[in-house]
């Protein structure tokens, strides 16, 4: 009979949680390092050099690779010859483990958990409680897995319970586009097919715990048939050119990870759960001889990323900032932000001065029947129109955004920000390098480029006096046809 001090499995879980928080597992830099170098998209590529740039820095200075520190899970197995020294029950050892953690003062990490989600929505202040799944198993050790994910990620969960004849391929296909880049690529799926429809979404998230391996599989060939279907899931998923960060490229996943559970005749239940790039897991166990202890990876895993922002960008130092400053940017013009920034609510106010400031650039808005457009040029036509080359993740169908009239009162959201580096944007359909679906994901990355296009709206001019109903609509200029680009 093993005895396992609480005290030993306590400070194993806030150890654990605090080195996920800065340092990568080593298969993902691997694996993010290999599709770096092989990417052919400018715009990916930078952004896959930031991912890697912003993860040594972090794993020198031990500080969060990205500012949503997540939300704990624990996968425990608990030997059924173990026992522990004191009453506390496993959820309250872990919650204490996660406690410990996430209030560290050397390394404080966001607590993102609220109680009462349907009502007051109240922060717990220290992130707990976690989620956790314990089963009983043979033998004398505690195998523990945990992984704290953010909520770009788990957002962009999906599930269904397919008729046993459907394609589990084509239905994952058609959940990536919808999906965007709001679960931060390049990532890895998680895939749960099987059991009921809890089960299917259990072995999708246990999934993500199985190292990166899909080269290998590649090398050595499919033994079977899940291993088939991961391999015909990478290729068609990455043939999607989402890419990095939504901007295109070949590469979206870096491995698809999928578990099966029998599952009723009638049934065929699956589960699908991303990973972001905050790839964020570890896993150890307790034998009763004491603490977990972590040996972080050499910093010669990382690549030698030479990324100092793109040519002409101009340096900015938030902590010396002044309006002064902020009158000199033009639109179009590249920022390379340094200093302190303060989460989401100091991005916004960054966002503000831009859209303010550059807000002499507006063009007219005339009525229409879908609301307000602008006064289109022949260049605003080429630039929302759709294009042949455009992958079928980046046609112009994702959001609406696009028009103004879908965000009337939101100058955010209907300007154009691209924030690469910062990964704090609104996007809309408009060109081949920029996806189509609109994403909103505060990926922190110590390093960022923002870049500002042009074409900003900010102002709504006063509403057109109201029409006469006719009794029956007719086509002409004053159809909603009108509102067509062109």
């Amino acid at each position: 009979m093993a005895t396992i001090k609480q005290e030993d499995f306590v400070q194993s879980l806030a150890d654990g949680l605090q080195f996920i928080s800065y340092f990568h597992p080593k298969d993902y830099v691997d694996a993010l390092a290999a599709a770096w170098e092989q990417e052919e998209s400018p715009a990916a590529k930078d952004a896959m050099a930031q991912i890697l740039v912003n993860s040594r820095m972090c794993a020198e200075g031990h500080r969060p690779i990205c500012q949503d520190t997540g939300m704990v899970v624990a996968f425990v197995k608990v030997g059924m010859e173990t026992r522990f020294d004191d009453g506390l029950s496993l959820q309250a050892m872990i919650d204490e483990g996660v406690r410990r953690a996430y209030t560290d003062v050397d390394n404080p990490l966001r607590a993102s958990v609220l109680a009462d989600p349907a009502g007051a929505r109240r922060n717990t202040r220290d992130n707990t409680p976690a989620v956790v799944y314990a089963e009983l198993v043979p033998g004398a050790t505690l195998d523990v897995r945990i992984a704290a994910k953010g909520g770009g990620s788990e957002n962009k969960a999906r599930f269904a319970v397919l008729n046993p004849s459907d394609s589990v391929v084509d239905w994952v296909l058609r959940q990536l586009p919808d999906m965007g880049a709001g679960w931060c690529p390049p990532g890895i799926l998680g895939i749960g097919i099987g059991g009921s429809p809890e089960k299917a979404l259990l072995l999708a998230k246990e999934a993500l715990f199985e190292p990166i391996d899909i080269q290998d599989l590649r090398a050595r060939g499919p033994a079977n048939r899940i291993e088939a279907l991961r391999l015909e899931l990478m290729d068609k998923v990455n043939a999607l050119g989402i890419g990095a960060q939504g901007l295109g490229g070949l590469t979206t996943v870096l491995d698809v990870k999928i578990r099966d559970y029998p599952t009723h005749a009638a049934s065929l239940p699956v589960g699908l759960i991303p990973n972001c790039a905050a790839t964020r897991h570890i896993h150890f166990t307790l034998d009763g001889s004491g603490p977990a202890r972590f040996v972080p990876p050499p910093l010669s895993a990382w690549p030698e990323v030479a990324w100092d922002g793109p040519a002409g960008a101009r340096r900015i130092d938030l902590d010396r900032l002044t309006r002064a400053d902020v009158a000199t940017w033009r639109a179009g013009e590249r920022l390379l932000l340094s200093g302190r920034l303060l989460s989401m609510v100091a991005n916004l106010a960054v966002q503000v001065l831009i859209v303010r400031h550059l807000s002499r650039v507006a063009k007219p808005l005339r009525p229409c029947r879908g609301g307000w457009r602008e006064k289109a040029s022949p260049a605003d036509r080429q630039y929302q129109s759709p294009s042949a080359e455009r992958s079928p993740a980046m046609d112009a169908r994702s959001c609406g955004n696009c028009s103004p009239a879908a965000h009337p009162r939101n100058p955010l959201i209907r300007c154009r920000l691209v924030v690469l580096g910062h990964q704090c944007r609104s996007i809309c359909a408009t060109t081949n390098s920029v996806p189509s679906s609109c994403a909103t994901n505060g990926f922190m990355r110590g390093l960022y480029i923002v870049s500002v296009m042009s074409r900003i709206r900010t102002r709504r001019p006063a509403s057109p006096p109201r029409r006469k109903r006719r009794s029956a609509p007719t086509a002409g200029p004053e159809t909603a046809a009108s509102c067509a680009p062109g």
